[in-house]
């Protein structure tokens, strides 16, 4: 009789439960089942530093998460666990950024400002500080401009006492600051 071998690398477990994650993400679940998922993802990301070289690597994660988050079609519970589990990546290390970077998350998450549920602006708004927080020169160009200025600024007079703290009024600052 054979037996297994589990391995005792960190990363190994992390990346065999991302895989077991991110297919329970995949629309053949139940919105619950999905929702769970996705949170399971964020808990990942957050807690799972030692797979930033991973998600380098293998960014279908990452394109995965943005891709509930740019359809209109699944429904808005999943896609604001899709933008909180999005904040778990935005503040990992600079080469997961980059990689956010090159899938165009932050022009993703300006287009949310636009939405029509209010926690889908907002939790946008949260990555979109939290991207140009970790590079001002990457993201800041994005956020130049008059309609997004108005956009973050009417996101700004929600509100916002569900939050820790106001994220549209720290990104117009740090608009303010890049111009």
């Amino acid at each position: 009789m054979t037996s297994v071998k589990r391995s005792d690398n960190p990363n190994d477990l992390y990346v065999h439960h991302l895989a077991t994650e991110l297919r329970k993400v995949s629309a053949q679940y139940s919105l619950d089942a999905r929702v769970k998922a996705c949170k399971e993802l964020a808990q990942i990301f957050y807690h799972g530093g030692v797979l930033e070289s991973h998600l380098v690597e293998d960014s279908r994660s990452i394109e995965t998460v943005l891709g509930i988050i740019q359809n209109q079609k699944e429904p808005a519970c999943l896609r604001i666990q899709a933008l909180q589990t999005l904040s778990s990546l935005c503040i990992l290390a600079d080469e997961v950024n980059r990689v956010l970077h090159t899938k165009h998350a932050m022009q993703l998450m300006i287009r949310q400002f636009r939405d029509g549920n209010e926690m889908i602006r907002k939790w946008s708004v949260h990555c979109a500080f939290l991207l140009a927080l970790k590079n001002h020169r990457r993201h800041g160009i994005l956020l130049q401009g008059q309609r997004v200025n108005d956009l973050v600024t009417s996101i700004s007079m929600e509100d916002w006492s569900k939050f820790r703290c106001n994220d549209a009024e720290r990104l117009l600052t740090i608009i303010e600051d890049t111009k």
